[in-house]
Formats: C-alpha cells, structure tokens, sequence
C-alpha cells in the first residue's frame, strides 16, 4: 500500500479509503468503525498526504435498518436499497476530498 499511495501521489492523485460498517456493527449500535476496527488504517492514512479515511458509520447509522437493508437474513451485507444508502451517505464527503485542494 505505501508504494500505492506513493505513487499516486506522484501522480498528484488522491487515494480515498471508505470505511463501511458491516450491518451487525450497526445493529449493535457501538463505536464507530474508525475508532474500533481501523487504527492501523488511519495510522498508516496519516503518513500519506493524499490519502483521506471516510468513515460510514456515523452517516449509515442514521440511514439503515441492520435487517430491511440486508440481502437475507443471517447476511452480513447490505441489499440495493442499502447501497443506495451508502453511495447517498458518502456523497457530500466525496465531494469534498474532490473538490479540496491536492495536497
């Protein structure tokens, strides 16, 4: 991944992690993903100006239902409908990062 994000860099591209919840971490309605799951991901972000960490959990937590958004019961991932929710969610912070300065 270093050389990933270095390379891009050179490239002046930016490199955008998304951090999406599973629906059982929704459900459980516990810390958010970046502050449970990921602190390798934001420690190694940190290093790599181009790289930016969005993390979904905040956003979906407000915007999905663990079990109307799943594909079928006992799945773990989110149907049409809970994409759309997702893409929807992190718009605004896409635009953003987009829209930014490169660094």
């Amino acid at each position: 991944l270093d050389r990933f994000a270095e390379a891009r860099a050179a490239e002046g591209v930016r490199v955008v992690i998304l951090l999406i919840p599973q629906l059982r971490e929704l459900a459980s309605r516990g810390p958010g993903v970046v502050a449970e799951k990921a602190p390798r991901a934001l420690a190694w972000a940190a290093k790599h100006p181009n790289v930016e960490v969005i993390d979904a959990y905040p956003a979906l937590l407000e915007r999905m239902d663990p079990v109307r958004h799943r594909i079928y019961y006992g799945d773990n991932h989110p149907n049409a409908q809970g994409h759309q929710l997702i893409a929807e969610a992190l718009f605004d912070d896409l635009l953003a990062i987009l829209e930014a300065p490169t660094p």
